[in-house]
């Protein structure tokens, strides 16, 4: 059976939600172009697990973060205006397509903040360390990562069984 073909608005949370992502975007690039000129030719490129930086490259390779959000906080966009397309963990059906679909781009759009939020921390850091005001991402960055990426996932597919056919 095919999937209805609807594609519900977004509920006003997740607007905000949407601009708060655009708004991360938009900081790191202006952040981006105020640092850029007064950074040294060498910027963290990589960090452990500890947090540290552990291999430095040239700064522009800080160009690339930027770009890497916006790819995929655009991938995100497209993709959430099909719905019909994803895998859901319930059947859907007429009756309740409109409501899964609601939650699925709910997930899409919190999970676009997380990721815009997670790479403008990292850029901020990274600039931090070049300029010798941080020494890291700091310890707890790896749970916070993890954490912000399953926490909507695990609420997602608790809603979403909620309205089973």
């Amino acid at each position: 059976m095919e999937k209805p073909r609807i594609n519900p608005p977004l509920r006003k949370i997740d607007i905000i939600i949407e601009v708060l992502a655009g708004v991360c975007i938009i900081y790191m690039i202006v952040q981006l172009i105020i640092e850029y000129p007064g950074l040294e030719q060498k910027v963290p490129s990589h960090f452990g697990a500890n947090g540290k930086p552990d291999a430095w490259s040239n700064k522009s390779s800080l160009l690339v973060m930027p770009v890497i959000t916006i790819i995929l906080y655009a991938g995100l966009t497209v993709l959430n205006r099909f719905p019909h397309l994803f895998n859901y963990p319930v059947p859907i059906t007429a009756s309740n397509a409109a409501a899964q679909y609601r939650l699925a781009k709910s997930l899409l759009a919190t999970l676009k903040l997380t990721t815009t939020g997670l790479f403008l921390y990292i850029q901020l850091q990274t600039i931090g360390v070049a300029r010798q005001f941080q020494t890291g991402l700091g310890t707890g960055f790896i749970i916070i990562a993890l954490l912000s990426a399953f926490i909507p996932m695990i609420i997602y597919l608790a809603l979403a069984s909620k309205t089973r056919p």
